[in-house]
C-alpha cells in the first residue's frame, strides 16, 4: 500500500508552542501543523494487538498527536520504526523512513522543540528529493517553512516561500496549491503586510472552493479573519492618536480613521462567522469577536453579540468539543478574556480553569496544569489574597518542564506584582530579573507571539520591562538614590526594551552586523560625551546620565505617563511657526530642567561637549536641540545625537575624497500621492556642488534604479530628499520612489546589499523631507531602528518636512562642514543648524530644529 503523505499545517497553533496560546490578543492558527488528507476523515486507528505494521503504527502515532496524546504518539513511533525495516534495500527503508520522520518532527514541534522539527524537515526534504517525490518535498518544504515562522523567523520564512513558490504552485495536488498560497499569505500577515496577506488568503480560499476542499476553508477564514482585525487594529490606533492631539476630541481624520476601522472589523467578523461554533476553528473564531469586542474604541459600531452573548455562544461551543490540546488552549484563551472584562467574572474563571485542569491530568499535559495554578494565581491577586495567589504561582513555576520559559517569565512577573504588593523589593527585584532573563532566552520565539496584534506586546511584554526599571530605580530605605549596580541594570534592561521594540517593529530579531558597547567607543576616542536616558514611568520621568568618566547619576520628575504624553504632544506642537513664543519656551524649559539641568555642573567639570539620548517612547518625536533654559537653546551648549541603544556599529576609515560620494535621489515634481517639494531642485544644487554625486531626479529615482545605485556604486552616503512618512507600524512607514511607495522593510532589503565584505558599507543616509505620524507616540521607532537593523551607520533624518528653502541652505553647510577635519558629524550638524539659528529668516526652531542624527555621531 503506498504510504500517506501529510501536510502539518493547520493543527499546531492550539498547542502550547511558544507562547502565543498564552498572550496573543488574537488567535491565529498558522504557527502549527496538521495533516490534511482531503479525500477521508481520518478516523481513531486500531491500537489493538494485532496492528501489524509500520504504516499502521505510525497513523496511530499521528492520531494521538493530533488529540495531544503525546506520550501514546510516541509509543506508537517506536513500534512503526521497529517494524520498518532493509529488507528491500536501503533507498527504499530510507524513503518509507522518511514518512516516520515526518511525524517525529510534528511531535517535536508540538513539545516546543521548533529547531530539532525543522532539522528533520531538512532531512526528509533531502531524502524525497533524492527520491523523486515531489509531493512528499513540496509538503516537506513547506513544514521546514512554517517551523521557521514558530522560531519567529519570518524574514527567513519569506525568502523560503519565495524560493519555492513557482515550484509549489506547479504541483498537481490542488491543496498543495492552497497551502503553498496560504502559507505565503500568513507570512506577509506576520510581516505586518495585511493587504498582501489577504489578496493571498482570498485567492487561497477562492480554490479550495473551487475544489470543494471544505477541511481547508475553516482554517483560511479564520486567518482572513485575523488580518483583516489587524487591519483595523491599525486603523483604530490611527484614529485614537489624532483623537488624542485633538484634545480629546475626534475630527474628520479621526472619524475617517475609525470608519475604516469599522469596516475592516466587520469584513473580519463576516470571515468568522463562516466557521461553523462546534469546531475548534469556530471557537477561535468566537474568542477572536470577543477580544475584537472588547478593544474596539466606542466610536466603532459594530452589528454582532453583545460581549455578554459572546461569552455565553463560546461556553456553549466548548460543551461539545472533546477534551484536546487544542480545546484546553481554547479555554485558556478563553480564560485570558474573560480576565479583560470590566465586571468580575471570577466564578466562571474557575468554573473554565477546573475543567481544564481535569482535561489536562487526563492528557498528561503538564504545561496546561502550569497554566491553570498561573491563572488562579492571578485571580487570587486581582482579589488581593496574595498568600494564595504566591503559593498558585510558586506552583504553576515548580511544574514547569526545562523550555519553558515563554511561561516562566510570566510567572515569575507574577510572582514580582505579588512581592511589591507586600513591600518585599528585595523578593521582588529577583524575581523581575527571573522574568527578564527568561524574556532574553525567547527574544527571536516572541516575535512569534506578538505578529497579529500591537495590544500583546503592549500589554504582556513591555511591562515586564518598565516595571522592573521601576523597581531598580526605586532607592532603597534610607538611601537618597538607587545604587549604582541598580543604575547599570536598570540602564541593561532599557536597552533590552530598545531591542525588543525594534524586534516587534521589524519582526525579526536578527541584528547582523558587529556592534561595539557605546561607553567603551566614548573612552577609546577621548570623545567628551555624555550619554542621557530618559524613562518614561508610570508615575515619573526617570533619567539616567552616563559621564564620560564612567559613572552614572540618576534623577526623577514626578509625573503621570499619561500626563506626560500630553506635555510631550504640545511640546512637539509647539515648534509650529503659529505657536507663541513665550509658550514654546515656557514648555520647553520644563524638559530641559528634567533632562540636563540636574547633570550640569558635573558636564562642566568633565568638560562635556556632545550630548548623546537614548530616547523613550514618545521622547523620540520631539527634538532635543530645541529644549530652552530661558536663554539659550541646547544646540547653543552641545553638540547633539540620538543612538537606539547602548551598542553603536563601527564606522570604517574613510578618505576625505570617499566621504565627497554621495548617491544623490529626489522629487520635486507632484506624484499621484503626494505634492510636488520645489525646493528640492535647489537642494539637489548646492549638495552637487559639493560632492562627487551620482543623481537621481524625479521620473529616474525609481525603486529599482536606486536599487541598482545602492548595489553596485561603493558611495558611502546616501541622500534622498522626497516625501517619508514613518509610523509605529511598517506598512505606516515608507519613502516615495517615483514609481512605488518604498517601505521601510523593502529600504532595510536594498540598505543590506551593502553589507557586504567586498563592499563599502553606507556610512551615512539623509532623509531630508520625511515626517513622523502626527499623534503616533511610536512614529520614530522605525527611523531609530533603520540603523541598526540595515547597518547604515548614521542616520540624518527631519521630524517633520520643512518644505522650504531653509532645507537647500541648511543641506549646504552641512556638506561643507562635513569636509573639515576638526568637526565630525554631530559637529557638522550643529554647525549647521546654528548658522540658521543666526539668520533672522530661519531662527524659529520650525526651520532647524527637526535634523536629528541617529547612529554613530563621530
Amino acid at each position: 500500500m503506498k504510504p500517506q503523505f501529510f501536510l502539518f499545517l493547520t493543527f499546531l497553533s492550539f498547542v502550547p508552542l511558544q507562547i502565543r496560546p498564552s498572550i496573543a490578543a488574537t488567535i491565529d492558527t498558522s504557527n502549527g501543523l496538521s495533516a490534511i488528507n482531503i479525500n477521508s476523515d481520518q478516523q481513531q486507528p486500531n491500537t489493538g494487538e494485532t496492528v501489524a505494521d509500520w504504516q499502521t503504527w505510525r497513523d496511530t502515532a499521528l492520531y494521538y498527536a493530533k488529540t495531544g496524546e503525546l506520550d501514546k504518539a510516541k509509543k506508537a513511533l517506536q513500534e512503526s520504526e521497529a517494524l520498518l525495516t532493509i529488507a528491500e534495500g536501503e533507498d527504499k527503508f530510507n524513503h518509507l523512513h522518511a514518512h516516520i520522520l515526518d511525524v517525529d518532527a510534528y511531535i517535536s514541534m508540538l513539545q516546543g522543540n521548533n529547531t530539532e522539527a525543522l532539522e528533520t524537515w531538512k532531512k526528509t526534504a533531502a531524502i524525497y528529493r533524492q527520491a523523486g517525490d515531489n509531493n512528499a518535498l513540496s509538503l516537506a518544504v513547506l513544514n521546514q517553512i512554517q517551523a521557521l515562522q514558530n522560531l519567529g523567523y519570518y524574514h527567513q520564512a519569506e525568502k523560503q516561500i519565495k524560493l519555492n513558490y513557482e515550484w509549489l504552485k506547479q504541483q498537481s495536488d490542488n491543496a498543495t496549491k492552497v497551502k503553498a498560497i496560504q502559507t505565503f499569505g500568513d507570512i506577509e500577515s506576520r510581516l505586518n503586510r495585511y493587504e498582501k496577506a489577504i489578496i493571498k488568503l482570498e485567492e487561497a480560499q477562492s480554490i479550495a472552493k473551487n475544489n470543494n476542499y471544505v477541511e481547508l476553508l475553516p482554517e483560511l477564514a479564520l486567518n482572513l479573519g485575523n488580518a483583516y482585525q489587524s487591519l483595523g487594529n491599525i486603523e483604530q490606533s490611527k484614529g485614537e492618536a489624532y483623537k488624542a492631539t485633538n484634545n480629546g476630541k475626534v475630527g474628520e481624520v479621526a472619524k475617517k480613521k475609525f470608519v475604516l476601522a469599522e469596516e475592516k472589523y466587520t469584513a473580519a467578523i463576516e470571515q468568522y462567522q463562516h466557521i461553523p461554533t462546534n469546531t475548534i476553528f469556530g471557537v477561535q473564531a468566537q474568542i477572536n469577536i470577543l477580544g475584537l469586542l472588547q478593544n474596539k474604541a466606542d466610536e466603532i459600531d459594530i452589528t454582532t453579540n453583545t460581549t455578554r452573548e459572546q461569552i455565553e455562544q463560546i461556553q456553549e461551543s466548548l460543551k461539545v468539543l472533546p477534551p484536546t490540546r487544542p480545546v484546553l488552549y481554547a479555554r485558556i484563551n478563553f480564560v485570558r478574556r474573560l480576565f479583560s472584562e470590566p465586571t468580575s467574572n471570577s466564578d466562571l474563571i474557575q468554573q473554565q480553569l477546573t475543567t481544564t485542569y481535569k482535561q489536562a491530568i487526563q492528557l498528561g499535559d503538564i504545561r496546561s496544569k502550569s497554566h491553570v495554578l498561573g491563572l488562579l494565581g492571578k485571580l487570587y491577586l486581582t482579589g488581593n489574597r496574595l498568600i494564595e495567589a504566591k503559593k498558585l504561582t510558586n506552583e504553576a513555576i515548580a511544574i514547569l518542564p526545562v523550555g519553558s520559559e515563554d511561561l516562566r517569565y510570566q510567572w515569575q512577573w507574577q510572582l514580582g506584582k505579588i512581592y511589591r504588593q507586600q513591600d518585599n523589593n528585595i523578593e521582588a527585584i529577583i524575581a523581575y530579573k527571573g522574568a527578564f532573563d527568561n524574556l532574553q532566552e525567547i527574544r527571536s520565539e516572541l516575535i512569534a507571539v506578538t505578529s497579529d496584534t500591537r495590544f500583546s506586546f503592549n500589554e504582556e511584554i513591555e511591562p515586564v520591562y518598565r516595571e522592573f526599571i521601576d523597581l531598580l530605580l526605586t532607592p532603597d530605605a534610607g538611601q537618597a538614590k538607587p545604587s549604582q549596580e541598580n543604575l547599570l541594570q536598570a540602564r541593561t534592561v532599557l536597552e533590552a526594551l530598545q531591542l525588543a521594540e525594534l524586534d516587534n517593529f521589524f519582526r525579526d530579531a536578527c541584528i547582523p552586523f558587529q556592534e561595539e558597547e557605546i561607553d567603551k567607543i566614548i573612552d577609546q576616542n577621548e570623545l567628551g560625551a555624555a550619554v542621557i536616558y530618559p524613562i518614561i514611568l508610570s508615575d515619573r520621568l526617570a533619567v539616567i546620565t552616563s559621564f564620560p568618566n564612567g559613572t552614572l547619576d540618576y534623577k526623577s520628575t514626578s509625573v503621570k505617563s499619561e500626563r506626560l504624553e500630553l506635555v510631550i504632544q504640545e511640546m512637539r506642537a509647539s515648534l509650529s511657526r503659529a505657536y507663541p513664543t513665550e509658550k514654546r519656551i515656557e514648555i520647553s524649559l520644563l524638559f530641559y530642567q528634567s533632562l540636563i539641568k540636574p547633570f550640569e555642573n558635573e558636564f562642566q567639570d568633565q568638560e562635556v561637549t556632545s550630548l548623546v539620548f537614548v530616547l523613550d517612547g514618545s521622547l523620540r518625536n520631539i527634538p532635543m536641540a530645541a529644549l530652552h533654559d530661558g536663554e539659550k537653546y541646547l544646540i547653543e551648549k552641545y553638540a547633539i545625537a540620538l543612538t537606539p541603544g547602548l551598542k553603536l556599529l563601527q564606522s570604517p576609515e574613510l578618505s576625505s575624497q570617499q566621504l565627497q560620494q554621495v548617491i544623490l535621489g529626489g522629487i520635486s515634481k507632484s506624484t499621484p500621492n503626494s505634492p510636488p517639494l520645489p525646493d528640492v531642485t535647489k537642494e539637489v544644487e548646492q549638495i552637487s556642488a559639493r560632492t562627487e554625486e551620482q543623481l537621481l531626479l524625479n521620473e529616474a529615482l525609481t525603486e529599482k534604479a536606486f536599487g541598482e545605485l545602492v548595489k553596485n556604486l561603493n558611495y558611502p552616503i546616501v541622500h534622498l530628499a522626497t516625501h517619508g512618512e514613518f509610523s509605529s507600524s511598517p506598512e505606516g512607514t515608507f519613502l516615495r520612489m517615483w514609481d512605488q511607495e518604498l517601505s521601510i522593510l523593502e529600504l532595510r532589503t536594498l540598505l543590506e546589499q551593502r553589507n557586504r565584505p567586498d563592499r563599502i558599507p553606507i556610512e551615512m543616509m539623509v532623509l531630508s523631507a520625511c515626517q513622523t505620524a502626527a499623534g503616533d507616540k511610536r512614529a520614530a521607532l522605525g527611523l531609530a531602528g533603520l540603523s541598526v537593523r540595515s547597518g547604515v551607520r548614521t542616520t540624518v533624518a527631519t521630524l517633520w518636512s520643512v518644505n522650504d528653502q531653509s532645507t537647500a541652505k541648511f543641506m549646504g553647510i552641512f556638506y561643507d562642514a562635513l569636509q573639515d577635519p576638526t568637526l565630525n558629524k554631530s559637529d557638522a550638524l550643529r554647525y549647521a543648524q546654528l548658522e540658521l539659528l543666526k539668520d533672522s529668516n530661519f531662527r524659529h526652531p520650525y526651520y532647524w530644529a527637526p535634523f536629528v542624527m541617529i547612529g554613530n555621531w563621530f
